[in-house]
């Protein structure tokens, strides 16, 4: 009997009401966190798909064997600027386009950067050092670091990534490391599936958060 009124007591409640709480919070800086996430990937998946699709104005240069490229096509400094439809401004550019003849569906990129829209009012931009987009099985694969930054603090890393454009999924085996305000979340595998909405992180995944400092 002493222990069903301890129940039911003030202080049971007060603190079965805290843990909960304590529970709701963290779910609301782990959602604040990670929303973000899925709306790069979605951004970043506009861009390459209208990046392909449209013609570019850049200069198309043949090299010959004697530059030792193997009769390679390359484009310099390929780059796009427009508007999305809900009249959001993004720019994409690279270094180099660089696709060989033998194999017509697969096109390299040097040294990209890329300034996307997010959200009403937000902003990312991407740079990796190059990534190979396959035009026959609707794929982008970052074969290189790259990094995310969003003009409210995030700052994404990520050591590789397979990005498949037809389905809106990305995956990686590499380590990722997200950090923002006073949040830190690091693991060895992502999956981004449904266009942004389900997200696995795997393998030594570390999530800090510290209140202080989280937005």
């Amino acid at each position: 009997m002493d222990d069903s009124s301890e129940i039911f007591s003030p202080s049971y409640k007060s603190d079965a009401v805290f843990d909960a709480a304590r529970r709701h919070s963290v779910r609301v800086h782990i959602l604040k966190f990670l929303l973000p996430v899925a709306a790069i990937v979605i951004a970043l998946i506009f861009s390459w798909f209208t990046f392909f699709a449209t013609p570019s104005t850049s200069d198309l240069v043949v090299l010959n064997g004697d530059q030792g490229s193997g009769g390679q096509l390359t484009m310099t400094d390929p780059k796009l600027e427009g508007y999305t439809s809900a009249n959001k401004p993004y720019s994409l550019k690279a270094n180099k386009a660089i696709q060989d003849p033998h194999h017509p569906g697969m096109i390299e990129l040097q040294q990209i950067a890329a300034t996307l829209p997010l959200g009403q009012r937000g902003e990312a931009a991407v740079n990796a050092v190059g990534a190979f987009y396959d035009n026959v099985n609707g794929r982008l694969q970052f074969d290189k670091p790259f990094e995310v930054k969003t003009n409210d603090g995030m700052v994404a890393k990520l050591e590789a990534a397979d990005v498949n454009l037809s389905t809106s999924q990305l995956s990686t085996d590499q380590p990722v490391d997200i950090r923002r305000g006073g949040q830190h979340l690091k693991a060895n595998g992502l999956q981004i599936r449904d266009n942004g909405q389900v997200l696995f992180f795997n393998r030594g995944v570390s999530l800090v958060i510290d209140n202080a400092n989280a937005q």
